[in-house]
């Protein structure tokens, strides 16, 4: 859904008291548009010469852009399923144990995001030394935003980790998100 809004409508529902998308789903988004920043200074240098390099990354800066925005609506998804599952937990509906599903399922989304943002971060990082000079600043914006994207997220794992009661699991979706974030 959120892939065919504009920048407006996304922003203009992000900022309303809609339980979703919220800080996840922006992450995600921003994510997007850091990976997209990067492959446009590809792309200009690209216009200034082949480099074989450059000319093969690209088709990795667009799975991660595509990859992203996929998880911008996963995260709200996965927050809109555990108020559903909630409401059946409080109904007699479910037990329990489908909401701490529903924590764990959340958690995956955010370690994805800073999965999938450190795989553009470390391309990003080595396609540097080759760009344009023009255009290499848009790609070090990018490369900030997505040291920023991976950080924050971390948050979001905690949010989710934070309600889980298996201490083994908690620790474990942990360790996977810290590993991430230590590496910067």
């Amino acid at each position: 859904m959120f892939r065919k809004l504009t920048i407006e409508q996304y922003n203009e529902i992000l900022s309303s008291k809609a339980p979703t998308p919220g800080g996840g789903s922006a992450l995600a988004m921003v994510g997007a548009m850091a990976c997209s920043l990067c492959q446009m200074a590809v792309e200009v240098t690209l216009t200034k010469g082949e480099n074989e390099y450059l000319a093969n990354s690209l088709s990795t800066f667009k799975r991660c852009i595509d990859k992203l925005q996929d998880l911008a609506q996963e995260d709200s998804t996965a927050f809109e399923k555990i108020l559903a599952v909630s409401r059946q937990v409080r109904s007699g509906e479910v037990d329990k144990s489908a909401l701490q599903k529903e924590y764990h399922k959340s958690a995956l989304v955010p370690i994805e995001v800073m999965q999938v943002c450190k795989r553009a971060l470390d391309l990003a990082e080595n396609t540097k030394p080759y760009l344009y000079k023009y255009v290499a600043s848009d790609c070090y914006i990018g490369v900030d935003l997505l040291r920023v994207v991976i950080k924050n997220s971390l948050h979001n794992v905690y949010a989710n980790t934070g309600l889980i009661v298996d201490e083994t699991l908690k620790h474990s979706l942990e360790k996977q998100a810290e590993d991430v974030a230590g590496s910067l």
